[in-house]
């Protein structure tokens, strides 16, 4: 018996903290997101133990897409509707995929660390939007809700950025942490010192269910293949 209750305490530990208010599926019907739970990673500096599936796919994707021809795959022309519905140009300020495929196409990606690296090469292999989040900066539960005027927060990078209303966003106890599809919060951001990490990814008409899963499959994959860790189940969260 005891086995078994460390066993249901190891899954609680693993099931991550995600909510949506309804307000999302009022506004953008078919909005999804997924996320799981990575603990206990030793994030490095460098890719490790991968560095044969980074090549690999980086070559399939610089002999499969273009700048222009990655628009008409259906994950990332799937975001690029849902940013003309939120009221943006797809075209003036790119999503998380297409300007990934930018850096690769024209130079080469940016390494930043063992988990934010591998998190964008199962990006590139899915072609869908993948956020990562350190975890124990996290306050409390994340939220996938839109904007309340004048809220503002500071996008690794950038500088404080003052949002309109509507926009779709991820929140925790404290305010905003993620434009999803656009760019994360700096409070949240990945450094050597993270330990767990939520892992996030996005849902939208045509992409399906299987898709959502299968990109957060090789996200988790690569980030505990380079990174170690122990991941949690793959959890689905919207306003429906």
């Amino acid at each position: 018996m005891s086995l078994n209750l460390r066993a249901v305490h190891d899954l609680e530990c693993l099931m991550a903290p995600f909510q949506a208010t309804n307000k999302v599926s009022e506004a953008f019907p078919g909005l999804n997101f997924y996320g799981v739970k990575i603990e206990n990673l030793e994030i490095t500096e460098k890719l490790l133990y991968v560095k044969a599936r980074k090549k690999k796919i980086q070559k399939d994707f610089r002999e499969s897409y273009t700048i222009d021809n990655l628009k008409e795959a259906y994950q990332v022309k799937a975001i690029r509707d849902l940013f003309v519905a939120m009221g943006a140009n797809p075209d003036e300020r790119l999503n998380a995929v297409e300007n990934l495929a930018a850096l690769l196409l024209r130079g080469g990606l940016p390494s930043i660390n063992s988990a934010v690296d591998s998190c964008n090469l199962a990006s590139l292999q899915t072609l869908m939007q993948i956020g990562v989040f350190d975890a124990g900066k996290v306050a409390g539960t994340i939220v996938l809700d839109l904007s309340e005027a004048e809220e503002a927060y500071e996008a690794i990078g950038m500088e404080k950025e003052v949002l309109t209303e509507g926009l779709v966003i991820l929140r925790d106890d404290e305010g905003v942490i993620s434009r999803p599809m656009f760019k994360d919060s700096k409070k949240t951001m990945i450094t050597d010192s993270t330990q767990d990490v939520y892992i996030i990814t996005v849902q939208y008409p045509p992409i399906k269910d299987e898709d959502a899963k299968n990109a957060l499959e090789v996200a988790v994959d690569l980030v505990t293949t380079s990174s170690q860790g122990c991941a949690g189940p793959i959890q689905k969260f919207s306003g429906e």
